[in-house]
């Protein structure tokens, strides 16, 4: 199901973004801090497909890959974007197109997503909100004891947002007949007070 997880959803040793404790804020009662209602009102940018499947020619990223910023960096100038400041960065594997010539596969044990390289190298962008067709992390985990390291840094280190499980292709279909990989992107959760996460419906609009 495509979702957001809200800043609330994923802790790091305890503590969620701003070093905050979250056996303080977060009880089975739901967040008092950073929760999804923070974004009620809507995310609403400059969206931008790495369509990393087209650009490295194959069908999908093979489950286990974790992809590094020297091929986002190359997506990105092959498609003639910049990513940057506020942007909606969408990161397309192929997951649905695998899942659907070769079946499924459970995606907690194995999985293609971002290096964790890769969110140093958002963060100096000033990439707002992450979002992918399978959950961003590649698994296995890159570090001992940590199931989701990429949420870890994304949502408690970073503060940014991430989009999960979407369906990006048909976006990627629509942005390589308009030869154009960059749109406006929106979308809002639910307004469930106190929740980590929401389904969503996004948006690309051209």
């Amino acid at each position: 199901m495509t979702h957001v997880d809200a800043l609330c959803h994923c802790s790091y040793r305890g503590r969620l973004y701003n070093h905050v404790e979250s056996l303080d804020v977060v009880t089975g009662f739901g967040a008092r801090f950073g929760a999804v209602t923070a974004f009620e009102d809507g995310i609403v940018g400059r969206g931008v497909l790495l369509d990393m499947p087209r650009h490295l020619a194959i069908e999908w990223v093979e489950p286990g890959t974790g992809l590094v910023p020297a091929q986002l960096e190359a997506a990105a100038a092959n498609a003639a974007v910049e990513v940057g400041e506020g942007d909606v960065l969408l990161v397309r594997t192929g997951h649905a197109v695998r899942r659907l010539k070769v079946g499924p596969w459970n995606p907690d044990e194995v999985s293609a997503g971002i290096d964790l390289s890769c969110l140093p190298w958002m963060h100096a962008r000033g990439v707002a909100v992450l979002g992918s067709d399978a959950d961003t992390d590649a698994r296995p985990s890159q570090v001992a004891d940590v199931h989701t390291p990429a949420h870890a840094l994304a949502l408690a280190a970073m503060g940014m947002p991430l989009l999960d499980n979407m369906n990006l292709d048909r976006l990627a279909a629509t942005c390589a007949e308009e030869e154009r990989w960059e749109f406006l992107f929106v979308t809002a959760p639910l307004r469930l007070p106190g929740g980590t996460g929401s389904p969503i419906n996004p948006l690309a609009i051209f």
